[in-house]
């Protein structure tokens, strides 16, 4: 069972994580996604000004954990994008990393919000 230093605060983890996760295809589980995202993960993109979807939606910041966790069945993956991975991410992508490894699920990362060509 994995867990969460509690002297590391979550946001640090969720750094550290992204950190490590940089050319990795997946973080926080054993399989790769060499695919399209699959249906029964949940898409989360992330625009250059800092709006939040998940499936499609707009969802607030302060709501998303609460999104995620209702989300039922519950997904088995956590399928990531954002716009324009070229730039520095918006200052909501520590928050919105936070959130997602907070699930303990692995986190696939897509080129696009089409969430059909994994990060390789």
């Amino acid at each position: 069972m994995r867990h969460t230093p509690t002297h590391v605060p979550p946001l640090a983890w969720a750094l550290l994580t992204l950190t490590l996760c940089t050319g990795s295809r997946v973080c926080l589980g054993g399989d790769t996604i060499d695919r399209a995202c699959p249906e029964s993960g949940v898409r989360i993109y992330l625009d250059r000004h800092g709006k939040v979807t998940v499936n499609g939606k707009a969802v607030s910041l302060e709501s998303l954990g609460g999104t995620l966790a209702a989300i039922q069945p519950r997904p088995t993956v956590i399928c990531y994008a954002r716009d324009a991975p070229q730039l520095e991410p918006p200052a909501q992508a520590s928050v919105v990393m936070a959130t997602m490894t907070s699930l303990r699920l692995p986190i696939g990362i897509f080129t696009d919000n089409t969430f059909k060509t994994p990060v390789h």
